[in-house]
């Protein structure tokens, strides 16, 4: 068997690096399409479940977070508009609330949405009914949390 000169060593070695870089890339794109598969699954059994009447919490936070989001966080003037207070003092009233007041996120509305739910009723004099259809909260989960953020303002 024959010899390989330098630059051919140096050309298998150059192979071999390459082709170790493809293996380790194609290990990682596996384990990429593995996540996808499994996060698609989860989406599937979601919809699954919330078609048989079982709600998930998850999409149930996305979807008020949104509804936060676009009320108290997307612009000053329909923060205004909605809560009768900039921004600003909107995060500064949940923060004290927070600190100050004793108010505590739970498991199902964070401190803002709270807030949020309070001010919309205060500033729009608004029924329960109305502010169930708009946060999509039951109407004891309203009734509850206005007056957890009343105490605490109080």
């Amino acid at each position: 068997m024959t010899r390989l000169t330098v630059s051919e060593r140096q050309i298998l070695r150059k192979k071999k690096i390459m082709t170790t870089l493809y293996m380790y890339w194609m290990n990682v794109l596996h384990v990429v399409q593995w996540f996808f598969k499994l996060w698609e699954k989860i989406i599937e059994h979601s919809i699954e479940s919330s078609s048989l009447g079982i709600q998930l919490y998850i999409l149930d936070i996305f979807v008020n977070r949104q509804i936060v989001h676009q009320i108290a966080y997307e612009s000053d003037v329909i923060c205004f508009d909605q809560l009768k207070m900039n921004r600003k003092a909107f995060s500064t009233l949940c923060i004290m609330l927070e600190t100050r007041g004793g108010l505590k996120a739970s498991n199902y509305l964070q401190v803002d949405e709270q807030v949020a739910i309070f001010l919309n009723v205060i500033a729009h004099h608004v029924k329960n009914r109305v502010v169930r259809f708009r946060f999509m909260r039951s109407g004891e989960t309203i009734c509850k949390y206005f007056h957890n953020v009343l105490h605490a303002i109080i």
